[in-house]
C-alpha cells in the first residue's frame, strides 16, 4: 500500500524524535556514568568539602546549582561589602524551581534536575527543527549529537541555566527565521531574564532586524522604513522587558539596580580589569587553561561567522560572549558561555559533513570528555 505525503511526512517526524530521545538518553547515561565514576574513584581537591549526599543525583548539586537552590528558599541577598552573593544569578531558574517544585510536589533538587534535563530535550528537539530549517549544509543528526555530547554537558543536567539557554536561544532564533517576531521576542524575553548573555543573542537579532527590515534600499541610497522602525521598538521592549523587571527588583528590595554588577567584585571581576586577564594568560593553570581555549576557539570560529551569509546575524553574539566577560579581567565561566553557543557547533558540523574519520574522532573525544569531566564536577572541581 501506498503512503501518502502526509503519512510519510508524520513517520519521518516520529523516526526523528525517536532519534533525538535517543540521542538524549545515551548522553544523560555517560553523565550517570561520570557520576558514578568520579563517586568510587576521583578524590576532592583538597580542602573542599560538600554534605554527604542523599541519593546519587545530590552528586549533580554543586557549585552554583547550590546557589540557585538557596534562591529558591531564601530568596536573593546582596550587600555591598565586596563578597559574592547569590544575585549574581538571573531568576528565571530559581522561579521556574519554585513554581514546579510546588506543583509537582516535589523537593526543589528534584524539580531542578527535572527541569534541566527537560529543557534540554526541548532544546535538542528545537535545534534539529532549526538546523533543516537554515542551515541545509550541515547535518542537524550530527549537530544535535555534537551538542548532546559536549563535553560540558553536564551543565545541562546539573541544576544550571544552560539548559534553559539553549533551549531559549535556539527558539528566539528559529521564531524569528519564521518571521514571528513576538514570539522570538517572547523567547528573548525569557533568554534574558536566565543568563545577562542573553543580552548578546538580543544584540545580535536586533542588528539584524534592523539592517534587514527596518533599514532599506531606495534606489541608490537608504531609507527608514517607519512602520518597521515602530514594530522594532515594540519587538525589542517586549524582548528586554524581563531583564528590565529584574533590574526593577534589585532596586526595590536590594537597593542597588546593578547589585548583580557589584556583586562581581567578590570574584575580582571589575570592568577594565586588564591586569588580571594579563594575570591569567601569563600564569595559566589546567582549569583556567579550560576556559582560554574556549575563548579563542569561540571569538575565532565568530569572526569567521561574520564572513558567511548563513552565519553572520550569529557572528556578534559570540564577539560579544567573549569581549564582555574578558573586558572583567577574567576567563572564568568562558566554558559555559562557548557550549550554549550553538551556531558554532552547526558550522562545526558542516565541516565534519563528508569527513566521517574527523566526525569520528570529534565525538569520541566530546563522550570521553563528557564523562571524564563529569566525574570531575562531581567531586568539586572547578569547571566554570
Amino acid at each position: 500500500m501506498k503512503t501518502t505525503p502526509r503519512i510519510r511526512s508524520f513517520l519521518e517526524g516520529c523516526s526523528t524524535m525517536a532519534f533525538i530521545v535517543a540521542v538524549f538518553v545515551i548522553s544523560r547515561l555517560c553523565v550517570m556514568a561520570g557520576i558514578f565514576f568520579g563517586r568510587k574513584f576521583i578524590q576532592s581537591p583538597a580542602g573542599l568539602s560538600y554534605p554527604a549526599d542523599s541519593h546519587w543525583w545530590d552528586a549533580l548539586v554543586r557549585w552554583d546549582a547550590g546557589r540557585f537552590l538557596s534562591i529558591v528558599t531564601d530568596g536573593y541577598a546582596f550587600v555591598p561589602d565586596g563578597q559574592t552573593y547569590n544575585i549574581s544569578l538571573f531568576p528565571f531558574v530559581p522561579l521556574s524551581i519554585r513554581f514546579f517544585s510546588g506543583i509537582m510536589s516535589v523537593t526543589p533538587v528534584v524539580a531542578g534536575l527535572l527541569l534541566s534535563n527537560l529543557f534540554f530535550l526541548c532544546a535538542l528537539l528545537l535545534l534539529y527543527r532549526y538546523t533543516e530549517e537554515c542551515h541545509r549544509e550541515a547535518d542537524a543528526h550530527l549537530v544535535v549529537v555534537l551538542t548532546a555530547f559536549f563535553p560540558l554537558g553536564v551543565f545541562y543536567s546539573s541544576i544550571y541555566s544552560e539548559s534553559a539557554f539553549l533551549f531559549f536561544s535556539v527558539l528566539s532564533f528559529l521564531m524569528y527565521s519564521r518571521g514571528r517576531y513576538v514570539l522570538s521576542a517572547i523567547g528573548l524575553l525569557f533568554l534574558c531574564t536566565t543568563r545577562l548573555a542573553g543580552l548578546f543573542v538580543f544584540a545580535a537579532l536586533a542588528v539584524s532586524y534592523l539592517t534587514n527590515q527596518v533599514i532599506v534600499m531606495k534606489g541608490k541610497g537608504r531609507r527608514i522604513d517607519r512602520k518597521a522602525l515602530a514594530r522594532f521598538i515594540a519587538w525589542a521592549l517586549l524582548s528586554v522587558s524581563g531583564f528590565a523587571a529584574f533590574l526593577v527588583y534589585q532596586e526595590v528590595a536590594l537597593g542597588y539596580w546593578d547589585a548583580f554588577i557589584r556583586v562581581q567584585a567578590g570574584w575580582n571581576r571589575h570592568i577594565g580589569n586588564f591586569g588580571g586577564l594579563l594575570d591569567e594568560l601569563t600564569s595559566p593553570d589546567p582549569f583556567r587553561i579550560m576556559n582560554i581555549i574556549p575563548a579563542a576557539v569561540t571569538l575565532a570560529i565568530s569572526l569567521r561567522l561574520l564572513f558567511l551569509s548563513a552565519y553572520r546575524t550569529h557572528a556578534l553574539w559570540g564577539i560579544l560572549s567573549v569581549a564582555i566577560p574578558l573586558s572583567t579581567g577574567s576567563f572564568i565561566s568562558m566554558t559555559r558561555l562557548t557550549m550554549v553557543f550553538f551556531p558554532m557547533l552547526i558550522y562545526l558540523a558542516s565541516l565534519m559533513k563528508g569527513h566521517p574519520l574527523l566526525r569520528d574522532a570529534g565525538l569520541s573525544l566530546s563522550l570521553s570528555g563528557l564523562v571524564i569531566l563529569t566525574s570531575l564536577f562531581v567531586r568539586m572541581y572547578f569547571l566554570g
